[in-house]
């Protein structure tokens, strides 16, 4: 049997459990949705290198195409993409740079902190 004193201890402590319980889960939840986000554009880079490295493609059907795949991954939000060719000795390299918004609580978080690079070699 519980004395007085102990009475209704119970549940505060059933109280402080879950809250830290859900600041766990709230924390998991963010870290997935911040890969989520990060794959994405590591994704749209990627795809934007190898389709600009094609013979023939344009530089705006290469943006749309990006833009595409971020839009349908992440939806609307501030993001900036270059897309560049260096020269090295005789080969033509293509470098895609994607900058986005790094979701800090939820979907909101800071714009273009999250900034990947893909780079491939231009078919001659």
């Amino acid at each position: 049997m519980e004395s007085a004193e102990e009475s209704g201890s119970e549940v505060v402590s059933h109280a402080l459990v879950q809250v830290l319980v859900l600041i766990l889960v709230s924390a998991l939840l963010q870290l997935g949705f911040v890969l989520y986000t990060r794959n994405v554009a590591v994704d749209a880079a990627s795809e934007g290198a190898r389709y600009y490295s094609l013979q023939g493609a344009s530089l705006e059907r290469t943006y749309a195409r990006i833009e595409a795949l971020l839009s349908g991954g992440l939806g609307t939000g501030e993001r900036q993409i270059l897309i560049t060719e260096r020269k090295v000795a005789d080969r033509v390299q293509v470098v895609v740079q994607v900058s986005t918004d790094l979701p800090i609580l939820g979907p909101w978080g800071v714009p273009r902190a999250l900034t990947v690079e893909a780079s491939v070699w231009r078919l001659p």
